[in-house]
């Protein structure tokens, strides 16, 4: 598991052929770019991540510049529908996603790069949900900042449930589950058997 997480280019290749590898995927980017491009042209539609990557802290990448020319090599009309995933993984029950369509960009060649990723940025995070990994998180941490470290399940719950509805009332998209103490509760009880598990809390 260590190894896989270990991110390695081309840098692991011999210098002498290291150059070799290095144009070779270079030219098979551009041969990427200009046949999404085509297609584009064509009428079609494409599904792609301008960021890169997945957000391991949920900070939002730049935008990479391969993106970049392909919105500027696109038919003038482009529309762009910003897609917000998030993941409620810190569960001990089965991994929860939600995904979430912003009102499309319109004419997204006409924009400047800054114009775009300040509205693709802003668009994700207006549209994406609010989860119950999100939230308790938040009180752990801030838990974590104080001189207060003991907490009762009770009062993570109340805490996610009450920032839920406020969230909701402000216009927020917020897992629905948190927004009845209820079913909140039970959310909170399986985020922190999953903290347990994983040494963040203790009991």
């Amino acid at each position: 598991h260590t190894i896989l997480q270990t991110l390695s280019g081309p840098e692991m290749v011999l210098a002498t052929k290291r150059r070799h590898f290095e144009r070779r995927i270079i030219e098979r980017i551009h041969t990427q770019i200009d046949a999404i491009v085509a297609y584009l042209w064509q009428g079609g539609t494409v599904l792609g991540s301008p960021e890169g990557q997945l957000s391991p802290d949920g900070y939002i990448s730049p935008l990479h510049a391969g993106f970049r020319r392909i919105v500027d090599a696109a038919p003038p009309t482009l529309r762009i529908v910003p897609v917000a995933i998030i993941y409620d993984f810190m569960t001990t029950r089965r991994l929860r996603i939600f995904v979430d369509c912003a009102p499309a960009i319109v004419n997204a060649p006409e924009l400047t790069q800054t114009e775009l990723a300040g509205r693709l940025r802003r668009a994700w995070l207006l549209h994406t949900h609010f989860t119950c990994t999100q939230l308790a998180s938040g009180f752990l941490i801030e838990r974590l900042r104080s001189t207060r470290l003991e907490f009762t399940s009770f009062d993570l719950a109340h805490t996610v449930y009450e920032q839920a509805g406020r969230l909701a009332a402000a216009g927020r998209r917020v897992d629905p589950q948190l927004l009845r103490l209820s079913s909140a509760t039970g959310r909170v009880r399986e985020y922190l058997a999953y903290s347990k598990r994983s040494g963040l809390v203790q009991q």
